[in-house]
């Protein structure tokens, strides 16, 4: 929680902190960012877009992980844009896990919802390694896109990642333990 208020720059977070995970390598990451702010005793709800069972091998471990740490209740698995406008209005940060580097066509249904959802809610927004909707390779949007405040890597930036569409673009290292 102390290095996350560093990297945004927020001191406090009165609400809870959304994260909201995708069932790729991207959502797996976010499933770890929420399990080390639970364990800093940040106040953590999860979105998920795909169910338990549709994760990939290595995001349904870390969500394994994280549910062992936190409890099963702090996912919320995705229902309507309406339940999402609500998580969202009744949170300080918004952590964008949804996407990754794997994104090759442009995005639709409940994830072209859940990315109009966070530019609507105007919250501090952190994207994991690349705003949801950009393309890694050539920076375009691909038909939404997060428009994320900061963007956070887990390992150092290629050059193209400096080009993307955040404020701000920081790289931690991961401990191995993640």
């Amino acid at each position: 929680h102390t290095r996350f208020r560093n990297v945004t720059g927020v001191q406090t977070c009165a609400l809870p902190i959304s994260i909201l995970c995708g069932k790729g390598n991207n959502g797996g990451d976010g499933f770890v960012v929420a399990r080390l702010l639970h364990k800093q005793r940040a106040k953590v709800q999860v979105l998920t877009l795909a169910p338990v069972a549709d994760l990939s091998r290595d995001a349904a471990t870390m969500c394994r992980r994280l549910v062992r740490s936190a409890g099963k209740t702090v996912l919320k698995p995705f229902s309507s844009a309406i339940q999402l406008q609500t998580l969202l209005g009744n949170s300080d940060i918004v952590v964008d896990a949804l996407l990754g580097t794997g994104l090759a066509s442009p995005v639709t249904g409940r994830y072209a919802d859940a990315i109009e959802c966070i530019n609507l809610a105007r919250r501090m927004t952190v994207a994991v390694d690349l705003p949801s909707g950009i393309h890694a390779d050539s920076g375009a949007v691909l038909g939404r896109a997060v428009k994320a405040d900061l963007t956070v890597t887990f390992g150092l930036p290629d050059r193209k990642s400096t080009r993307l569409n955040s404020s701000h673009v920081s790289e931690s290292r991961m401990p191995s333990s993640a």
